[in-house]
């Protein structure tokens, strides 16, 4: 029954984000923007929403959104989710300028910190694995590197951290030829056990909140 539910909000959320496309109207639209587009599924703070396998976007810079956008239109990107399918719809309705618009809104949104801190076994091992396999290009305050098209971390959730992963693991994610970062995060979430996944889910957004992993460096 639970699924069932989460599929018929997922087409709600979907067609929300979808309605007035390519409708008429009397008078003239407002631009596009954040809160029209995305926020339906996105969170109207950019929190994201796990219901939809909708994740966070709060802080995520343009250039790696741009890619992102590029790799749904181009089908490096599987779509078998609701979700993915209506991004593609969203991205093919709004212009290069409107898309570029609503990013600016995106980067301005604001990553707050973690209060929620899990127990310290767990959060150990993820401050272990971080710095040894995440850190070289995510770097150490989890905020990315455009250098080596690494994006941001810190401003996703826990469960943004587990779905990604996962579909980097079973080949949603960086399967095509084309996508070169995504091939690079296939290969090392291949590497990864679920236990160990859940322990990096639980330390990268505490990141946020200025927690450094680099004391375990090698450790």
């Amino acid at each position: 029954r639970s699924k069932l539910f989460e599929r018929i909000l997922a087409s709600c959320l979907v067609l929300t984000c979808l309605c007035g496309f390519g409708m008429p109207v009397e008078t003239e639209a407002a631009p596009p923007s954040y809160t029209a587009h995305c926020a339906a599924c996105h969170g109207a703070k950019g929190e994201g929403n796990p219901i939809v396998a909708a994740p966070a976007l709060r802080g995520q810079p343009f250039w790696y959104g741009q890619r992102q956008i590029e790799n749904f239109l181009q089908g490096r990107r599987k779509t078998n989710r609701p979700a993915a399918r209506a991004m593609v719809l969203v991205f093919e309705s709004l212009s290069e300028a409107d898309l570029e618009r609503i990013w600016e809104e995106i980067e301005a949104l604001e990553v707050p910190e973690e209060t929620d801190f899990p127990e310290a076994t767990l959060s150990e091992k993820g401050r272990y694995l971080y710095v040894n396999q995440c850190m070289e290009c995510h770097r150490f305050n989890g905020r990315g590197e455009r250098f080596f098209g690494s994006p941001p971390l810190i401003g996703l959730t826990e469960a943004d951290i587990v779905r990604a992963l996962g579909d980097f693991q079973e080949g949603r994610r960086g399967w095509h030829l084309d996508d070169e970062k995504g091939r690079k995060m296939a290969r090392q979430a291949q590497w990864l056990s679920e236990e160990e996944i859940a322990a990096l889910a639980k330390f990268i957004p505490q990141m946020a909140s200025g927690a450094d992993p680099r004391s375990a460096r090698d450790r």
